[in-house]
């Protein structure tokens, strides 16, 4: 789903006809106050995230029971609430670094609760180095797979044989 926070920006400038930094920090300061003009263009992530989950639980036969948010949008009491009330199911933020054992200053720990739905990729991708075993992203994979199916392809190896004698 096409949604984060320039979109719900972008939606609230246009909507109120003001400016991007400004409608921003309303967005960030106030969301009370505009929860009325995000209301619709947030709808669209609650049906989408909803028809998911019915796969989900059609082909899995299990229901979800919760919701994880992660993304600076997970710092919205006001999102988090709409989209429970879409998908019928309790919302919450996700904090990545919540299992990970940190020393730092009770300023920069309260900074980090704050920052760390936005960093679930990074954390995870990091994870991924110190432990390779648990998870593995090669992004090269489609056209290592590509490369592989041109080596076997008998046609083009005899022409390239061929090639190679002129």
């Amino acid at each position: 789903v096409d949604l984060g926070g320039h979109k719900l920006t972008s939606h609230l400038a246009e909507a109120m006809n003001l400016n991007y930094p400004t409608a921003e920090a309303l967005k960030m300061s106030l969301p009370e106050k505009v929860q009325d003009r995000l209301k619709n263009v947030i709808a669209p992530l609650g049906k989408e995230s909803r028809a998911a989950m019915n796969f989900f639980e059609n082909e899995h036969d299990k229901v979800v029971g919760q919701v994880f948010v992660s993304g600076g949008s997970a710092r919205s009491k006001f999102l988090l609430q709409m989209l429970e009330e879409e998908l019928m199911v309790p919302c919450q933020k996700w904090n990545p670094a919540k299992g990970l054992a940190l020393q730092l200053p009770p300023e920069q720990a309260a900074n980090l609760e704050h920052d760390a739905p936005q960093l679930a990729a990074a954390i995870g991708l990091a994870h991924s180095w110190f432990k390779p075993a648990k998870v593995r992203v090669n992004l090269l994979a489609e056209k290592q797979e590509e490369e592989m199916l041109q080596r076997r392809d008998p046609v083009k190896s005899f022409l390239d044989r061929l090639w190679r004698c002129f």
